[in-house]
């Protein structure tokens, strides 16, 4: 099977489904800059981060 490939229904488009992009089974727990790098615990500087697969504005 190759990286990033993805499976679609030949009946309905909407039911593509798409891997995860995350290593060892991790969920989308935990803050993430936005290139997809983690970070230890909660951002302190101004900027938009992603947490639990929403994106936050740090203001």
């Amino acid at each position: 099977m190759l990286k990033n490939q993805y499976f679609c229904s030949t009946y309905a488009k909407h039911d593509c489904l798409t891997p995860s992009l995350s290593p060892k089974g991790e969920g989308s727990d935990g803050w993430f800059m936005l290139d997809g790098r983690k970070l230890d615990g909660k951002p302190t500087q101004k900027g938009i981060y992603i947490n639990n697969g929403k994106k936050i504005v740090n203001k």
